[in-house]
C-alpha cells in the first residue's frame, strides 16, 4: 500500500508539473501574442496615423522618412514571423509605397528628400509584395489601387534614374491595372498634384526641355485624359469659398490642365493658370497660409511666368517670378531637406534666367543661371545616380557659358562648355538614349558660343537618332536636323528638313499669336532659301 501511494502521489505530481507546464506554456503564448500585437499596432500606428499628424509640421520630411524606415523594419521582421497573415504583408507593401514617395516625390507631386536611389529600392519592394498578394487573393481593389500606385511610382524614379525601357515596363504595368474604375480613381488621386515641367525653346534653337520630366509624357495615362478627369472630379462639388477641400483641389487641377495645355499652346494655358490662383485666393485665410498652398502659389506664378516668357513678354514674366521667388525661398529656408521644393526653384530660377537672358540683362541672367546650378549641386550631392537633375545642370551650364562670352569671361566660358559637352556625349552615346536627350545634346553642339567646341556632324547624327526614334513626329529633332544641314551648306536638305517640321505645327487661328518655336522654325525657312539664292547664309543669327 506505501508503494502504491508512493507511485499514485509520482503520477499526480508528475500530472500537476504537466498541468502547469502547459499553463506556463499558454501563458508564454499569450504573453508573446501580445507582445506581437502590440509591436504590430505600434509600427502602424508610427507609419499611418502619427505619420499623418507629423506631415503638416515644416521641415518633417527626415522625421517621416526616420519613421516610415524604423516601422519597416518591424513590419518585416513580424511578417517574416507570421508568414500566414495576410494583413502584414499588405500593411509592409502600403508603407514601402509611403517611404518610396518621402525618398522621391512622383514627377515632383508632393514633397520628397530627392533620393531616388532608395526610393527605387522602396518601390520595387511595393510592387514585389503587392504582386505576391494578388496572386494570392485574386481581384482585391485595394490590392488594386496600391499596385497601380507602386507602378506609378516605380515608373518616376525609373525615369529620372535615367531607365528608359524599365520604365516603360512600368508604365504598361501602371496603364493595366488603370483598366477598372477603382484604379482610375487612384489614378486620379495621385495625378491632383502635377510637376511643375516645364516647356523650353532656345533664342537659337528649338527645343523642348523639361526641367525633370517631360510634360507631353502622360506616365499611363493620357495627359488630356488626366486633366479631363481631375476637373470633372472637383466641378461636380460646385465649390463654394468656404469649401476649402474642393477649392484647392480645383486650384490642383487648373495647375495640371494648364501644364496639359502649355505642352502645346501657352496662350491657351496662360488663362487656365490665372483661375488657378484665383480658386486658391478664395481658400479661408487659415488654409491659404498653410505651406502647401504657398508652394502651389508658387508653381502657378512660375508657370505664368513662363508662358508671359515665352511669348516674348520678358518684362512682365521677371516681375511675376519675383513674388514666387520670395514664397520658395522662403519655404527652402524653413524646409532646408525638401527636394520637391528645390526642384520648383529649379524651375522658378531657370525660367527667369532665360527671360533676362532674352531681355539682354546679361549680369542678371548670370545670376540666375549660377543659383540654378548652385540649387541642382546640392540635389545632386544627395543622389547622384539621378539622371534627370544633371541633364538640367549640363543645360544651364551651356547657356551660363554663353551669358559669360558676353560678358567677357572667356577662359571660365570655355571650361564650364567643355564641361556641359562631355556629359552630353556621354548621354547621347549610351544605346538606350531618349530622344529627348539626344535633342538636347544635339543643341549643345549647334548652339554653343565657343565657336571652336561646335560639332554640326556630330549634332545631325544625334538629331537624326532622336528623328528616327520620335517616328518623324518631333518638331525639335527636326529642327535641329535643318540647323545642322543649314550651317554645313546644304541648303537642299535643309529646306526639306524646315517644311517637314513646320507642317507638324498646328494652324494659327486669326489674332493668335505664333509659338517662338514656330517663330524660329520660319525664321530658318527665310535663312535657308537665302543660302540656297545666293550659296551664303545671312549675317544674323
Amino acid at each position: 500500500m506505501a508503494a502504491a501511494a508512493l507511485i499514485l502521489f509520482s503520477l499526480i505530481a508528475g500530472l500537476a508539473g504537466t498541468l502547469w507546464q502547459a499553463h506556463v506554456a499558454d501563458r508564454e503564448r499569450a504573453l508573446a501574442e501580445q507582445r506581437f500585437s502590440d509591436a504590430s499596432k505600434l509600427a502602424n500606428y508610427l507609419l499611418f496615423p502619427l505619420y499623418d499628424s507629423v506631415r503638416a509640421l515644416p521641415g518633417s520630411l527626415p522625421i517621416r522618412a526616420d519613421m516610415a524606415g524604423k516601422s519597416l523594419q518591424y513590419l518585416d521582421r513580424l511578417a517574416v514571423a507570421k508568414s500566414n497573415d495576410r494583413a502584414l504583408p499588405l500593411e509592409l507593401a502600403e508603407g514601402y509605397v509611403r517611404l518610396g514617395t518621402i525618398l522621391e516625390a512622383p514627377f515632383g507631386a508632393g514633397e520628397g528628400l530627392g533620393d531616388a536611389s532608395n526610393a527605387l529600392d522602396s518601390d520595387q519592394k511595393a510592387v514585389a509584395l503587392l504582386v505576391a498578394l494578388n496572386k494570392e487573393n485574386g481581384k482585391d481593389q485595394r490590392l488594386d489601387q496600391d499596385l497601380a500606385r507602386a507602378y506609378l511610382l516605380l515608373g518616376s524614379v525609373l525615369n529620372i534614374r535615367g531607365k528608359p525601357a524599365e520604365m516603360a515596363s512600368a508604365d504598361r504595368k501602371f496603364t493595366i491595372a488603370l483598366s477598372s474604375a477603382a484604379i482610375a480613381r487612384s489614378c486620379l488621386a495621385i495625378s491632383m498634384n502635377p510637376p511643375p515641367a516645364l516647356l523650353r525653346a532656345s533664342p537659337n534653337a528649338m527645343q523642348a526641355r523639361p526641367a525633370s520630366t517631360k510634360l507631353s509624357r502622360s506616365r499611363g495615362c493620357d495627359a488630356v485624359s488626366r486633366s479631363k478627369m481631375v476637373v470633372a472630379s472637383v466641378s461636380f462639388a460646385t465649390p463654394s469659398s468656404g469649401d476649402n477641400r474642393a477649392m484647392l483641389g480645383l486650384a490642383q487641377a487648373y495647375n495640371l490642365k494648364g501644364n496639359t495645355q502649355a505642352s502645346r499652346n501657352v496662350g491657351e494655358a496662360l488663362p487656365t493658370y490665372h483661375l488657378g490662383l484665383e480658386a486658391l485666393n478664395r481658400l479661408s485665410p487659415e488654409v491659404r497660409a498653410e505651406p502647401a498652398s504657398h508652394a502651389l502659389e508658387a508653381r502657378l506664378m512660375t508657370m505664368i511666368g513662363f508662358c508671359l516668357e515665352e511669348t516674348g513678354l520678358f518684362l512682365e514674366a521677371i516681375a511675376t517670378l519675383a513674388p514666387a521667388q520670395e514664397i520658395l525661398d522662403r519655404l527652402a529656408a524653413q524646409d532646408p531637406k525638401n527636394a520637391t521644393n528645390a526642384l520648383r526653384r529649379v524651375n522658378l530660377y531657370r525660367t527667369r534666367a532665360f527671360a533676362h537672358q532674352y531681355a539682354e540683362h546679361i549680369k542678371d541672367a548670370i545670376a540666375d543661371y549660377r543659383k540654378t546650378i548652385e540649387i541642382l549641386d546640392g540635389m545632386i550631392a544627395i543622389d547622384p545616380a539621378k539622371l534627370s537633375n544633371k541633364l538640367v545642370r549640363a543645360e544651364l551650364q551651356e547657356k551660363l557659358g554663353a551669358m559669360l562670352v558676353k560678358d567677357r569671361h572667356q577662359a571660365e566660358a570655355e571650361q564650364i562648355t567643355k564641361t556641359s559637352l562631355k556629359f552630353w556625349t556621354e548621354v547621347a552615346e549610351r544605346p538606350d538614349a531618349a530622344p529627348q536627350n539626344l535633342k538636347e545634346a544635339a543643341s549643345a553642339f549647334i548652339v554653343g558660343a565657343i565657336l571652336s567646341l561646335l560639332d554640326y556632324p556630330r549634332a545631325l547624327r544625334y538629331a537624326q537618332r532622336a528623328d528616327q526614334l520620335a517616328k518623324g513626329q518631333d518638331t525639335g529633332a527636326i529642327f535641329y536636323i535643318a540647323q545642322c544641314y543649314e550651317q554645313m551648306g546644304d541648303g537642299p536638305r535643309a529646306l526639306e528638313a524646315v517644311k517637314r517640321g513646320l507642317a507638324l505645327f498646328p494652324a494659327t487661328l486669326p489674332g493668335e499669336k505664333r509659338s517662338r518655336n514656330r517663330l524660329l522654325m520660319e525664321k530658318h525657312l527665310r535663312r535657308i532659301q537665302v543660302l540656297i539664292e545666293t550659296g551664303h547664309l545671312p549675317n544674323n543669327k
